[in-house]
């Protein structure tokens, strides 16, 4: 786990702090939105959405998309867009050990009115924390080619096993090798 703190501006994987550069993971992949729309088990037409009324699955729309809660979330949701996803209040799961959101869209935004943010948020070209004078913080990871953090304090704590099952000393078995030959130069 990490925190990056600051107001400024990450792109193509180059952060600058008070002039002192700090290598970032490269420019994520444009996120394949056919296989989204594809697998998804709610095809989404409206243009608000609040997690405290989802059960957990993979929701899409090819909409600009307004998410709200009024409470925490429970379940496990994917929601995909190839519009914008506009985040307008907190996201907060009720068990960080089993619930988790993973949002993929085209841009991201973290509304004024949203100060804590928890999940996987992949922007193919923006994530954007939006507000002059109000403490963000966010949990989880961000990846997008832009990131912009407008806001006067913006905390990043990089949670790398927001996903469940990725929780240190759990025991996920992410790559299995099955046959290994090694090639010498000539």
């Amino acid at each position: 786990e990490g925190t990056i703190t600051g107001g400024n501006l990450v792109e193509n994987g180059y952060l600058v702090l008070d002039h002192l550069p700090v290598s970032l993971p490269g420019t994520p992949e444009e996120p394949d939105f056919d296989w989204y729309q594809s697998r998804a088990d709610v095809i989404l037409e409206q243009g608000l959405l609040s997690v405290d009324e989802l059960v957990s699955g993979l929701y899409y729309t090819s909409e600009d998309l307004n998410i709200t809660s009024s409470n925490t979330y429970q379940g496990r949701f994917i929601i995909a867009s190839t519009g914008i996803i506009r985040i307008q209040s907190d996201l907060i799961p009720r068990d960080p050990g089993e619930d988790s959101l993973i949002i993929i869209a085209r841009e991201i935004e973290m509304d004024p009115g949203a100060g804590e943010i928890h999940g996987s948020f992949v922007g193919s070209e923006t994530f954007q924390a939006k507000g002059s004078w109000e403490a963000k913080n966010i949990f989880g990871t961000v990846q997008s080619r832009q990131v912009i953090l407008s806001s006067k304090s913006t905390r990043i704590t990089y949670r790398p096993w927001f996903v469940p099952g990725l929780a240190p000393g759990n025991r996920t078995t992410l790559y299995h090798i099955s046959h290994w030959q090694e090639i010498t130069p000539l």
